[in-house]
């Protein structure tokens, strides 16, 4: 069946409702990709404004060994990010590394009472999670974090750690060493 075409008084062609709904179409995607590079746009200034995810400094860092295998993030925004967490409502911080390919998250979680250069804080947990598996382990004896660095807000936070944690049925090892920017409680 071919479509029929006319003129209305004004000069201007007759668009069918086929022609219509292709215009409205095209119009439709076009807005869908304009949204989603702007979205992508807002979302990765967002990222580049939080001092947790995406200061790509090469001397920041959370490298890990645990159970024999070692893990280094980096506060690289394509692959990795670091999390320094210091919440008002606890008594402890946790340093966090995570790696998007694979789903790989590293947290080490320990007191913060009179934590200052030098101080050796005990381990409250230390978590794992690898492809999307994971679970909380408790320290095995007296397990320490020593911190070498603890700058003011904004300053870097450093310390290096090595013991054994339990599942409560098998005892792994876990020694590692982190270096990033300190946050604000929250």
């Amino acid at each position: 069946m071919a479509e029929r075409s006319a003129t209305y008084l004004d000069g201007k062609p007759y668009l069918s409702f086929n022609q219509n709904f292709m215009n409205m179409s095209r119009k439709l995607l076009l807005f869908v990709v304009i949204v989603t590079i702007v979205s992508s746009l807002i979302i990765c200034s967002c990222k580049k404004a939080n001092l947790n995810s995406t200061n790509t400094n090469p001397t920041e860092f959370d490298n890990c060994t645990f159970n024999g295998t070692t893990y280094v993030f980096t506060n690289n925004p394509l692959n990795d990010s670091l999390g320094y967490y210091d919440a008002n409502f606890d008594t402890s911080l946790t340093i966090s590394g995570f790696r998007q390919i694979g789903d790989t998250e590293i947290d080490v979680d320990f007191e913060r009472a009179a934590i200052a250069v030098g101080s050796s804080q005990p381990l409250k947990y230390f978590g794992y999670s690898f492809n999307g598996v994971g679970n909380f382990l408790t320290p095995v004896g007296s397990f320490l974090i020593h911190i070498t660095e603890y700058g003011a807000i904004g300053q870097h936070v450093a310390g290096n750690y090595s013991g054994l944690v339990t599942d409560g049925t098998h005892n792994y090892t876990a020694s590692g060493s982190f270096r990033l920017i300190r946050a604000a409680a929250y």
